[in-house]
């Protein structure tokens, strides 16, 4: 498979419960949607306007991506299908990352949702090789991923991502 995206789910743990405090603090009386693995997939899909195969993974390390609960591992939007994979791995989740890259060589582009800068090294690797990345990560006064390795890799923040996944719109965030 060509097209990833690959979502570090003690990240999206620590990060999802900031975001929906953050929004709800700045509108207190609005009814949110539930944060799930679908509607982030969706969302990505959307702001990228993505066609064709992708193959989701989400990097678990001792159960810690639970909260997302994959009912299905198939994922459809209009242009696009997704293939959903649980990489439980006790060890470090950065093996997994890793492991992604040596078990697909076929890989040309990633969407990361993450935040570590024992990702950076990895990243810069595969961008050596040409593999395209998008990076959700934090706003850059909290990011572990500031550095010139990355300085010309395409990001956006992920509490934008998740704000259109709590169902706020464009002006809301």
């Amino acid at each position: 498979m060509k097209n990833y995206i690959i979502i570090d789910s003690i990240f999206l743990k620590e990060e999802i419960p900031a975001t929906i405090s953050f929004y709800k603090d700045l509108y207190p009386n609005k009814i949110f949607k539930d944060i799930n693995i679908y509607n982030i997939i969706e969302q990505i899909s959307r702001w990228f306007q993505l066609t064709g195969e992708y193959k989701v993974v989400v990097l678990d390390a001792l159960g810690s991506s639970s909260f997302l609960q994959v009912k299905d591992e198939f994922f459809a939007t209009e242009k696009a299908t997704f293939k959903i994979e649980i990489k439980n791995e006790s060890d470090l989740i950065l093996f997994a990352f890793h492991n992604c890259f040596v078990e697909d060589k076929e890989i040309e582009n990633v969407f990361l949702l993450a935040d570590d800068s024992g990702y950076v090294p990895f990243i810069t690797k595969q961008l050596q090789k040409g593999i395209e990345f998008t990076l959700f990560r934090k706003h850059n006064e909290e990011s572990s991923m500031i550095c010139e390795e990355l300085g010309h890799v395409r990001y956006t923040y992920i509490d934008y991502l998740l704000g259109y996944c709590l169902g706020l719109d464009t002006s809301e965030l």
